[in-house]
């Protein structure tokens, strides 16, 4: 009899044992190597996070100012001046427009540029300031705007400035002066820019982004179509592109 008590009392202190050297296995379904899954499921909203710039509000651009580059030539006598609007496919003129937007009003919103059919904005010409012509401005804007629904609507024409005497520059070219002393040759962008509500489409802002600069190292071509080179092109579309930041700062700042 005492043989078997001891028996028992030996089996009864050996089966805790075994359940504890028992217990590690059953313990690793928790597998914290699970959670490396973790992570690529963090990354998705970070992908997604970039959907704002592509889905936010609409800002619509209606632009007439790359329909043409200004060719201009003014002579010594009148007889002498000569213009000509050469195709600006190559200047890629509107595109400049469409990223200098972008880049004002930045990437919670999103650009989109309106088709303008050619004509429809040959009789806008509101005034902030005197407020004439508004409530044209209000209709032909908002037909341009068509079906779209946008928060802001800019519009881009061109604008004229002085050259000298009674000679003007205008929109986005260039122009040569033949005079007796010497050819001064400058590349110009000159752009009316007017903002417009996107649900009263009343007329908001109303600004010029006017610069012209020296073509330094520019022959004069026989035509005007061989104006189209690397070095007019690089010369326009920058000296546009800086003017449109600095017009555009200024006109949406607080």
């Amino acid at each position: 009899m005492l043989r078997i008590v001891s028996f028992l009392l030996a089996l009864s202190v050996a089966v805790p044992a075994l359940a504890q050297t028992a217990q590690p296995p059953a313990a690793t379904p928790a597998k914290p190597a699970a959670k490396t899954k973790g992570p690529p499921q963090k990354r998705a909203p970070a992908v997604q996070s970039a959907a704002p710039a592509t889905s936010g509000p609409c800002i619509g651009v209606m632009s007439t100012i790359g329909g043409g580059f200004g060719v201009k030539k003014v002579g010594i006598t009148v007889f002498g001046n000569e213009f000509r609007e050469i195709p600006a496919n190559d200047f890629r003129i509107d595109d400049i427009v469409i990223e200098r937007v972008q880049a004002a009003v930045g990437r919670g919103f999103v650009v989109r540029k309106i088709a303008v059919v050619q004509g429809a904005l040959d009789s806008y010409r509101p005034d902030l300031l005197l407020g004439l012509g508004a409530a044209e401005a209000k209709e032909t804007v908002k037909k341009v705007a068509g079906s779209t629904r946008c928060e802001r609507y800019f519009v881009m024409t061109k604008a004229a400035a002085k050259f000298h005497g009674n000679q003007d520059m205008e929109g986005v070219g260039i122009i040569a002066d033949s005079a007796l002393f010497g050819r001064r040759i400058e590349v110009h962008a000159i752009v009316r820019i007017r903002i417009h509500d996107g649900h009263t489409f009343e007329l908001v802002k109303n600004s010029v982004a006017l610069q012209a600069r020296p073509l330094k190292d520019f022959q004069w071509p026989e035509t005007p179509e061989a104006v189209n080179t690397p070095a007019v092109r690089a010369a326009a579309r920058s000296l546009l592109a800086e003017e449109l930041d600095k017009t555009l700062q200024r006109m949406l700042a607080p």
